[in-house]
């Protein structure tokens, strides 16, 4: 199941990493992106307004989905109140190439592991079947109990996990 805000959010990093591919690929090091050009990609992001999207982007870069210097500067000119004037876009972040599926989930990988380790205990030939079964249960209890933790807090906890088999 999909929520609205965060298929905004994905999207909108998609087409940030789509652009900075286009100036990298330009020979620029950075992307430059006015409040303006900001707001008019809320139709692309499928929010309902160009105020939205700023808030989107400024959100996405406070929570560090994208390294962006001039998102603090906010303009006060008049009636006019902007949060930015012009942000300089460096890169998405491991948080945000992790959101639209450019880096691996490590949580998801952490689980991979587990199921890997059960496959090899599956096959070995110097276990009985209670031991391997034992095993099994064991695994699937470890991966109930990560899948309940925070994404960060499981990694961690799964790792040391693993470190203390081999130690």
């Amino acid at each position: 199941m999909d929520y609205p805000d965060q298929v905004a959010q994905r999207r909108m990093l998609e087409l940030l990493h789509q652009r900075l591919k286009e100036t990298y690929d330009a020979g620029e090091l950075r992307l430059l992106l006015t409040v303006d050009q900001v707001a008019a990609l809320a139709d692309e992001v499928g929010v309902s307004s160009e105020a939205e999207a700023v808030q989107l982007f400024l959100r996405l870069g406070q929570e560090r989905y994208l390294s962006a210097t001039g998102l603090d500067k906010p303009i006060h000119s008049g009636f006019q109140h902007l949060p930015f004037s012009i942000a300089r876009v460096d890169r998405l972040t491991g948080r945000g190439l992790m959101e639209i599926g450019r880096l691996p989930n490590p949580g998801e990988r952490m689980l991979q592991s587990l199921d890997a380790i059960e496959a090899a205990i599956d096959v070995r030939d110097d276990l009985s079947s209670d031991q391997k079964r034992a095993a099994s249960q064991a695994l699937e209890e470890l991966k109930h109990f990560l899948r309940g933790l925070p994404p960060g807090v499981a990694v961690e906890v799964g790792s040391s996990f693993i470190r203390g088999l081999f130690s």
